[in-house]
């Protein structure tokens, strides 16, 4: 038996938002869209893909307690969240919300937290460039793994590595709502 999964965005229009989009939109009998926290601009895009029955709040500043004031109407068992290079911290009260609030990061934690992991990686030669999937907590590129995606690094530049791990997160997050929609549990590790 399968479920609609009901999912909150967080998003910046960039590549993993645009990408992710796609899947979204090939998805959109598997998902309900509740919430989106964004720029204008992917609010727009979701509209043109004919969603509209959603609540919008503009990211241009960290909206915790309206988000808070929006979630209450809604039951946190059955919730998701995903942060698509969403531009704020979440707030441990925002992330309590949900049942899992999963980000997308371009490095391999722990290793590569912060700005440029994807740099780092090809500056130190790592054999493959790594992304993570992970749960959000409140501290910054922390919480609970939940898988990687990976590309060989081989004469390739940071921008192009980005691009195919943004493929790569897409193919993901598409998996993860079709497993979500069959009830199947994820194996979450911790970040050591």
């Amino acid at each position: 038996m399968s479920i609609k999964v009901q999912i909150a965005i967080f998003a910046q229009s960039r590549n993993l938002s645009e990408e992710i989009l796609k899947k979204i939109i090939k998805l959109r009998k598997k998902l309900n869209i509740f919430l989106v926290v964004s720029d204008n601009e992917f609010r727009k895009k979701l509209i043109q893909n004919k969603f509209r029955n959603f609540v919008w709040l503009k990211n241009n500043k960290n909206n915790s307690s309206k988000i808070i004031n929006i979630l209450e109407k809604y039951d946190s068992k059955i919730l998701y969240a995903f942060s698509l290079q969403h531009r704020w911290i979440v707030s441990q009260k925002v992330i309590e919300k949900f049942k899992l609030f999963i980000n997308f990061h371009y490095g391999d934690l722990p290793l590569y937290r912060g700005h440029n992991p994807v740099i780092h990686s090809i500056l130190n030669n790592e054999k493959y460039i790594l992304g993570t999937v992970h749960s959000i907590d409140e501290k910054l590129d922390n919480g609970l793994i939940i898988g990687k995606v990976k590309v060989k690094n081989y004469k390739i530049t940071s921008k192009d590595a980005e691009r195919k791990l943004t493929i790569k997160f897409a193919e993901y997050f598409k998996n993860l709502i079709i497993r979500l929609t069959k009830k199947h549990k994820l194996i979450l590790k911790k970040i050591n």
